[in-house]
């Protein structure tokens, strides 16, 4: 092995082994992110929300902003469980 090829060899597994760490954060934040996107559209009262906001965005009866508030509004007001 020429002394070049051995001096970048731990640089590459350096790098290799901080996209992993990385990676490991984006799949953490991914599950997250699809376990409360989840949750929100099971919500009863986000389903019952989301069905007629979109056809009142639909008809630009209603802003991006306000159909948002609305739908968040009832996961916002529901008690917090004890930790």
């Amino acid at each position: 092995m020429r002394l070049e090829q051995h001096r970048t060899l731990p640089d590459s597994t350096r790098r290799l082994a901080a996209e992993r760490r990385d990676q490991q954060v984006d799949r953490i934040r991914t599950r997250v992110r699809d376990e409360l996107l989840g949750a929100l559209h099971a919500h009863p009262a986000v389903r019952s929300v989301t069905a007629g906001l979109a056809a009142e965005a639909r008809a630009g009866t209603v802003t991006p902003t306000l159909a948002t508030e609305r739908i968040l509004r009832p996961v916002r007001a529901a008690p917090r469980r004890p930790r």
